[in-house]
């Protein structure tokens, strides 16, 4: 009962949050101009339902997408043919977000045995701010990380009950995952060492059939792109977008190196051979100048973990308020923040510490949920698994990160939090007794 009430309060808030955008913007008010990923979207779906194109031109001769992946777009397709109009993908997405909560839930109760955990999880699930903000525009995040919730889901409980249908179930939705938003494209490999390593005291040849049936699975959802992609550009990526946090990652480190910068100019035009070519120059920067990248990698941690965007929102909901719009948040340099919290007054202050102070106790919160759970060994494995996602997505984002990149972990980061919440009140209930 508690968390059918979380979950219909927050479509509540989310439907009042939906009127207001409208009521100010528009149809717009879900793809503004400053979120151009959300331009793009639309203009592919339109070609996919009117032109059977995937592609973003406007008219013919209509040039293959090789940026985006498909899972998004034809999710917007099918909502426009049924329901004719962009917002109602607004509406569904939200739909799919509220019944993942629901699946955070449960995650907690498979994972930590405690149904206060998930209760905890499940709220700030629901009504943190940004997540609900992303909730209501037009952007991939919500439907991949909703896929990737159900995705690891069913792993736990293949892992757990050694069925292949749950394995199949957790392929099933990482595929989709993968073809929605391509920043997980590497984490797949990822997924299919874990069941390698889970299962291979117990039984060696399951242990290498498991793996190979999730990563068959994922490869055949992703396969007319790889085919496409090998047939028109020889390449069997989903996507080149991997090269853009790579491309981050060699700018700020010739920077900070003081080398060379990269000459963009020379890359060659197949985008797929470009990717290619930013990736090695950036393994070769990392290679030659270790500690510059370290310290770029370190500083991108502020902005990755203590992002917010909360500022943004306020602007956002609040249009006529005297706000200092930023588009991405602060960045990770001392100068940097200091430059953002000077000269600030009234909500605009208010907004933009009240986001950093509430992101670091939950970090403070999830380092200690994390560190009990390590002293668990049932809990042990699962600690570290849901860790390791999270920081592949820290390393994919690259230099330059902010709330919005977070976004697809935030379940993940409340969930170790909400143990470590739920460990602290055990501890003082037990003492009050």
């Amino acid at each position: 009962m508690i968390l059918a009430g979380i979950i219909i309060l927050g479509f509540v808030v989310r439907m009042i949050f939906f009127i207001d955008i409208f009521s100010h913007y528009g149809e717009a008010g879900f793809y503004p101009a400053v979120n151009e990923d959300a331009g793009e979207y639309i203009s592919i779906a339109k070609n996919i339902l009117h032109n059977g194109v995937f592609s973003r031109d406007a008219a013919a001769p209509f040039t293959p997408e090789t940026f985006r992946t498909p899972g998004y777009p034809v999710f917007i397709a099918l909502n426009l043919l049924f329901f004719k109009a962009i917002p109602f993908a607004v509406v569904t997405q939200t739909i799919l977000w509220l019944l993942a909560v629901f699946f955070i839930y449960k995650l907690a109760i498979l994972i930590f045995k405690s149904e206060r955990a998930g209760l905890i999880a499940a709220v700030f699930s629901t009504f943190e701010p940004a997540i609900i903000y992303w909730n209501v525009q037009i952007a991939s995040e919500t439907l991949f990380t909703v896929l990737m919730i159900f995705g690891i889901y069913w792993m736990f409980l293949f892992w757990k009950g050694n069925k292949f249908n749950f394995l199949l179930l957790s392929a099933f939705f990482i595929g989709w995952a993968n073809i929605t938003r391509p920043i997980g494209e590497y984490l797949n490999y990822f997924y299919a060492l874990a069941i390698l390593i889970f299962f291979l005291r117990k039984n060696w040849r399951k242990a290498v059939i498991s793996a190979g049936m999730f990563l068959v699975v994922i490869n055949v959802i992703a396969a007319p792109l790889i085919l496409r992609n090998m047939a028109l550009y020889g390449s069997r990526e989903i996507s080149w977008a991997s090269a853009v946090g790579f491309g981050k990652y060699l700018r700020a480190i010739n920077i900070e190196a003081k080398a060379p910068e990269f000459e963009t100019s020379a890359l060659p035009r197949n985008s797929f051979l470009a990717a290619n070519k930013i990736k090695e120059e950036t393994a070769a920067a990392i290679v030659k100048y270790p500690l510059a990248f370290i310290k770029v990698h370190a500083l991108s941690a502020f902005p990755f973990f203590l992002g917010d965007g909360y500022l943004n929102i306020a602007k956002f909901l609040l249009p006529k308020a005297s706000l200092n719009k930023v588009v991405t948040d602060w960045q990770g340099s001392v100068k940097e923040l200091l430059n953002f919290s000077s000269g600030r007054s009234g909500l605009d202050f208010l907004a933009f510490w009240a986001g950093k102070i509430f992101w670091a106790l939950i970090m403070l919160g999830f380092v200690f949920g994390f560190i009990q759970l390590l002293r668990e060994p049932e809990k042990r494995w699962p600690a570290v698994f849901l860790l390791a996602i999270i920081y592949y997505f820290f390393l994919a984002t690259g230099v330059g990160s902010y709330s919005r990149f977070r976004f697809p972990v935030n379940p993940f980061i409340f969930l170790i939090f909400s143990y470590g919440i739920n460990y602290a009140l055990t501890r003082v209930n037990a003492k009050n007794r």
